[in-house]
């Protein structure tokens, strides 16, 4: 009788232990793993129409104000001062900002139409002259209108000499060069297209 309780006690016993290595430790462990579960919600993010599961779009919706500094600014003469909205403006013409607000001008001149620029190429800056047919008095015009334009000539910004600038003769230009005795920048009448002095003499 001893024998065979022993021989029972011994059965359950491994019965007892078999269920115990089968049966998870922790009843967390029966769920799908994280990884598993991340990876699956993951591939269902990334199918959905326009998914990205990788991290969360923070960068909000795209600016759509138009980028200031594509505007042309070079025929400012102030910062603006009053509340109206940037023209638009005509074929010829650009926006800039005068005296505080918006006007249409000249591209060339960056005058109203019709306005000479300049008289003579002392009325321009020193890397301008002034060109007697630049631009006309309005955009589909034939007439002549006098503007000061860019030459391609070397040039200080200014002179130290009290000359005026001298009005040089057709294809010619006055332009700022410094000394070699370093007494400063004065004018320094040049050829147009290949920037040499010329004789005056």
């Amino acid at each position: 009788m001893k024998s065979y309780l022993c021989s029972l006690c011994i059965a359950l016993s491994l019965v007892l232990s078999a269920c115990s290595d089968d049966a998870p430790a922790d009843p967390a462990d029966a769920m799908l793993p994280d990884a598993t579960l991340s990876d699956a919600t993951l591939d269902a993010a990334a199918d959905a129409p326009g998914g990205d599961a990788s991290e969360p779009d923070s960068s909000g919706p795209a600016d759509a104000s138009p980028d200031a500094s594509a505007r042309d600014t070079r025929c400012d003469n102030s910062e603006i001062a009053c509340d109206t909205s940037e023209p638009s403006c005509e074929l010829g013409e650009i926006a800039a900002v005068r005296e505080g607000c918006w006007e249409c001008v000249n591209a060339t001149s960056c005058l109203p139409w019709g306005m000479a620029g300049c008289a003579a190429d002392v009325d321009c800056s020193t890397s301008d002259y002034c060109n007697s047919c630049a631009t006309s008095s309005c955009a589909g015009c034939a007439d002549c209108v006098a503007a000061c334009v860019p030459h391609d000539c070397e040039t200080e910004d200014a002179v130290t000499c009290r000359m005026l600038r001298p009005d040089c003769g057709s294809g010619n230009v006055a332009v700022a060069r410094s000394s070699d005795d370093g007494a400063g920048a004065c004018w320094v009448c040049v050829n147009r297209t290949t920037c040499e002095p010329i004789d005056r003499t």
